[in-house]
């Protein structure tokens, strides 16, 4: 991830969505003293979840997650999701030429 699909069922809270944020040329970006978090909107454009902590695992390896909330995976449908990066006053989003495809699927009970 980034870029992708992401699914994951109806209420549930794992796996983590999991991100390994890379430069033009396949580098980690260096996340020392970043501030990561997420969005997400649903299919008619209307956010969902807004700046949403994420965890950096590795800062200098550019990796990291963001844990499910308690209501973050309550309705089924397809959203759209991306990682916000704010270094120093300065913001950069991933994937910056598309966006992270999360589905939601119907549990069976």
């Amino acid at each position: 991830m980034p870029g992708g699909t992401f699914y994951i069922k109806r209420g549930d809270r794992l796996p983590v969505l999991a991100f390994t944020l890379t430069d033009g040329n396949g580098n980690p970006v260096n996340l020392t003293g970043a501030t990561v978090t997420l969005n997400m909107v649903n299919q008619a454009g209307s956010l969902v979840i807004s700046d949403a902590a994420c965890v950096v695992d590795s800062a200098l390896g550019g990796t990291g997650h963001y844990a499910w909330g308690g209501s973050d995976t309550t309705t089924v449908g397809t959203y759209y999701a991306e990682i916000a990066v704010s270094n120093a006053g300065l913001e950069e989003t991933f994937p910056n030429d598309s966006n992270i495809t999360v589905v939601i699927t119907a549990d069976l009970g």
